[in-house]
């Protein structure tokens, strides 16, 4: 009955496209942080997430913010000129996202993260998502990955690092 009754999140959830296009974003997102990206057909994965860009897979109402996130610092250093409009778009429906949107504090941070190294439109998404996350900062003055949940060292930590990337510490 347990099996039954379990409900995975939709990005755990097998065969579905929008899960394999987070998968490869962020697969590419691991192998261009280690060097590795030579080692694969990596501009297969950047064709794959653009033609999910432009069959509109990001724009449903319900998509997830993690592939968007992964992806963008992708196209702004690994991608060509014709890709320039799913950077803009990328970025604005983040940016729509950070200041409209119910993301997690986890979510927050990777947004600057990923906004930090893309470097794009004069970091305003980089601004407003690294506001946004030190605005969540507890009362103890730990972070948590989620709202209403006691701090974790692992958000403490990413976020932190956001601020010594950024430049504040």
């Amino acid at each position: 009955e347990a099996v039954l009754a379990y409900s995975p999140p939709p990005w755990l959830t097998p065969g579905q496209r929008s899960v394999r296009v987070r998968l490869t974003a962020a697969v590419a997102r691991l192998l261009t942080e280690t060097g590795h990206e030579t080692q694969v057909y990596f501009g297969k994965a950047l064709n794959y997430l653009s033609a999910a860009w432009n069959d509109g897979l990001f724009h449903e109402p319900d998509a997830q913010p993690h592939a968007l996130w992964m992806m963008l610092p992708l196209f702004k250093t690994a991608g060509q000129p014709q890709d320039a409009p799913i950077i803009e778009g990328a970025n604005a429906l983040l940016m729509q996202r950070v200041q409209y949107g119910q993301l997690d504090p986890m979510d927050i941070t990777h947004i600057a993260h990923a906004a930090l190294n893309a470097r794009y439109d004069g970091n305003r998404l980089y601004v407003a998502a690294r506001d946004k996350a030190l605005g969540n900062q507890l009362a103890d003055g730990g972070w948590a990955t989620g709202y209403g949940e006691a701090h974790r060292p692992n958000a403490t930590i990413d976020v932190l690092m956001l601020l010594r990337w950024g430049g504040l510490l």
